[in-house]
């Protein structure tokens, strides 16, 4: 049998989270960001701030590596879609959410575990963590920490390379490098009104995407952004885990 991905996986205790941004931040999130061309009604989908009541759970410290993605193909005989990547088996894989979803079901029967992807209020909560920080290491965006745009790197880098990128509960790499797959479906937060924009147009749902890519300005590595997918997105997958 090949070798499988053995994750470390870091408990989160039950909470009851403070998840988005208060209606009357998003005037000055805009402005803070107008230098990326971020408009108002972008920012609308994260908002009001609620508090939700989170079950323990369980969050990998690090997203899916093309190494440990590699093994799954293997395991599949499908080899072929990782052929030349071996010099980046520790950049994040970045995958569709049907391989997400099906790495994680792999895996799960693999191991026994209960493997998925998370929510977005589950990965929110472990990046922001109980004062719903807007990144993973504290209130303000610091230069170089994350892999976005603004480095200009105009691609993945290795998983953890910053140390000082990762969040309270010791999950690395929740801002920057790649966007992250949760499993829930966009809708409006109780209080809030429903956004209606390129990622819906003619009334499809989606999923949402969370933390940011290399693709991307800052604003989006915040942990209460919110939005789909594009085409050329590059997403990949942090494993949650149920208790």
């Amino acid at each position: 049998m090949l070798d499988r991905p053995d994750p470390l996986m870091l408990d989160v205790a039950a909470a009851d989270a403070p998840i988005g941004t208060p209606f009357g931040e998003l005037e000055r999130l805009a402005a803070d960001h107008a230098d990326l061309g971020v408009r108002i009604e972008w920012l609308r989908k994260e908002a009001p701030r609620f508090h939700l009541r989170l079950e323990a759970y369980r969050i990998a410290e690090r997203p899916v590596s093309r190494a440990e993605y590699r093994r799954f193909l293997q395991a599949h005989d499908e080899t072929a879609a990782l052929v030349g990547e071996d010099d980046a088996g520790e950049h994040p894989a970045r995958l569709s959410f049907e391989e997400a979803e099906a790495y994680a079901a792999w895996l799960g029967r693999e191991t026994g575990r209960n493997f998925r992807l998370p929510t977005e209020f589950e990965w929110e909560y472990a990046a922001a963590g109980p004062h719903g920080w807007p990144f993973p290491w504290g209130r303000r965006w610091r230069e170089g920490i994350a892999n976005t745009r603004e480095t200009g790197h105009n691609g993945t880098r290795p998983i953890g390379e910053n140390p000082s990128n990762r969040s309270w509960c010791g999950a690395i790499d929740m801002a920057g490098n790649v966007e992250e797959w949760t499993s829930s479906l966009y809708q409006p937060y109780p209080g809030g009104t429903a956004v209606n924009d390129a990622f819906n147009a003619g009334g499809l749902a989606y999923r949402i995407l969370r933390g940011g890519s290399f693709m991307q300005g800052r604003d989006c590595a915040r942990a209460q952004r919110r939005h789909g997918a594009f085409e050329d997105s590059a997403v990949g997958l942090r494993l949650a885990e149920t208790i």
